[in-house]
């Protein structure tokens, strides 16, 4: 499995990816809205709004910085294949 991001470099395997989202979610929590999702032989497209909420500082967050309770939102096009 790779994660490709594009504000971190690229994360390969579990332990990577699963490294990345236990630091992050030690002070920040995600929600998800899902706008929409296509799909076809290939790939699985979701339209969706992620909210980035913090529940401590965390001035180096790699969407923005942010301050306890401060949150972010992000629309994003997640492509799986």
């Amino acid at each position: 499995v790779e994660l490709l991001l594009g504000s971190v470099p690229p994360m390969k395997g579990k332990a990577a990816i699963a490294g990345f989202y236990t630091e992050m979610f030690k002070r920040v929590r995600e929600g998800l809205t899902v706008h929409g999702i296509t799909a076809d032989d290939e790939k699985i497209v979701s339209d969706t709004t992620s909210r980035f909420t913090a529940i401590a500082d965390a001035p180096d967050f790699v969407v923005g910085p942010l301050m306890q309770g401060d949150y972010i939102e992000v629309r994003v096009l997640v492509t799986y294949y």
